[in-house]
């Protein structure tokens, strides 16, 4: 899975520029890299994929609900700015990063693409069969509170 913190970091205008990583997060809001290249590269190797836009917990749980199983995320792997917050980890969106998931089968052909794109991926988490739910773990292994991203239709 894949993904940065930027504009969730970026939007919070007051706490953000106190924040260290806040020019790097501006800079990628306002000049983003969309994985277009990833996207096409992953196709055969990825079960399912998803841009970040929404936030990490809500655009994840997409692919949860459409795929009916659930998945477990360490919040320790998850990559973000220094600085950043859970909320601002799980929730965040506009990021022009994508998250997906892939057999265990296919990790080293996916570790081979992000070296030829020259990509951090990161393996967060694990894809579990059963309800589609979505538990972020903390260090400790303890389920934390999920932080959901924005909503289209929400009332």
């Amino acid at each position: 899975m894949s993904l940065a913190r930027a504009a969730a970091l970026v939007l919070l205008p007051a706490l953000a520029l106190a924040q260290p990583g806040s020019i790097a997060a501006a800079r990628r809001l306002d000049e983003p890299e969309p994985r277009v290249e990833l996207g096409e590269r992953l196709r055969g190797l990825a079960s399912a994929a998803i841009d970040v836009s929404d936030g990490f917990a809500q655009d994840l749980g997409h692919i949860l609900e459409r795929s009916g199983v659930g998945a477990v995320v360490e919040y320790a792997r998850l990559p973000a700015f220094p600085g950043a917050d859970a909320q601002q980890v799980l929730a965040g969106g506009d990021d022009y990063e994508l998250v997906f998931t892939a057999r265990q089968e296919r990790r080293a052909e996916i570790e081979t693409l992000a070296r030829e794109l020259r990509l951090a991926l990161a393996r967060v988490g694990s894809i579990q069969k059963g309800e589609a739910a979505l538990q972020v773990l903390d260090a400790g292994r303890r389920a934390m509170p999920l932080a959901r991203g924005f909503d289209h239709f929400a009332p």
